[in-house]
């Protein structure tokens, strides 16, 4: 996607759009990232109940994955974005193409739990 859509990545990410609101996670909650987080960690719990640790663990390794490319990618001498503020009118969540996120390591939670709940674990 980098290379197609260059700078204008963070607007054509069709994950990076708004879905809905949810301020307890601050004003840049949620586009379907986290959304995708939740989803897919119920979904390997439900296949995989047993790994719940280990899905948690690579969930959180994956999240360092992203801190080290969001290093990778910023010109030497600039300083590092952290910010998660939507452009564009509001309509996406993340400013930059690697965003690792608190955040995601909740909703990966979250579907942890929800799979272990459905399960019965």
């Amino acid at each position: 996607m980098k290379k197609l859509y260059k700078d204008n990545v963070v607007n054509k990410d069709v994950l990076n759009k708004k879905v809905l609101n949810m301020p307890i996670f601050g004003k840049n909650c949620c586009s379907w990232w986290p959304i995708s987080h939740f989803v897919s960690f119920f979904i390997w719990t439900l296949i995989w109940p047993h790994y719940w640790r280990h899905l948690f663990g690579l969930g959180v390794a994956w999240e360092g994955v992203e801190y080290f490319f969001k290093l990778l990618s910023t010109p030497k001498g600039e300083e590092l974005k952290f910010k998660r503020t939507r452009v564009e009118k509001g309509e996406v969540e993340y400013e930059q193409w690697w965003s690792s996120s608190k955040k995601d390591v909740v909703f990966n939670g979250m579907g942890i739990l929800s799979g272990l709940l459905i399960k019965g674990v």
